[in-house]
């Protein structure tokens, strides 16, 4: 249908699931750039079929685990934005070990980066003299 597409951008919708809108890009092998940020997307899906996706904005969604990412998102990624999701373990980034192109990762805004149940290493309320 449109076999030439390179970038597709899908952000500030209502999308809920990676699924139907991964299903429509079936068609284009030559997509490189994909945006789904600022959706409701709480998991991800199979995109292994995108074999030139080199830059892919999930930001500004709810996704909370990255498990399946080693499988589902192809080993060409360079840019990869999950800022501002729900990924409460910093350990889940583990899950993108298999990304060897990867060369940008934002990971900001997420709960595994907060510092407010982390305890100060020194109390600076004690009136130094510095």
């Amino acid at each position: 249908m449109f076999p030439d597409v390179e970038k597709v951008t899908a952000s500030g919708n209502v999308i809920i699931r990676m699924y139907g809108v991964i299903q429509n890009l079936q068609f284009s092998n030559n997509l490189v750039h994909l945006d789904l940020s600022r959706n409701n997307i709480s998991a991800i899906s199979d995109l292994s079929n995108l074999t030139k996706l080199k830059i892919f904005h999930l930001n500004g969604n709810k996704i909370s685990t990255l498990n399946r990412a080693s499988t589902y998102f192809p080993t060409c990624i360079c840019t990869l934005s999950l800022a501002d999701n729900c990924l409460a373990d910093i350990n889940e980034i583990s899950h993108l070990v298999k990304l060897h192109c990867l060369e940008q990762l934002t990971i900001s805004g997420n709960p595994c980066l907060s510092t407010e149940e982390l305890p100060l290493p020194y109390p600076f309320n004690t009136g130094n003299n510095f």
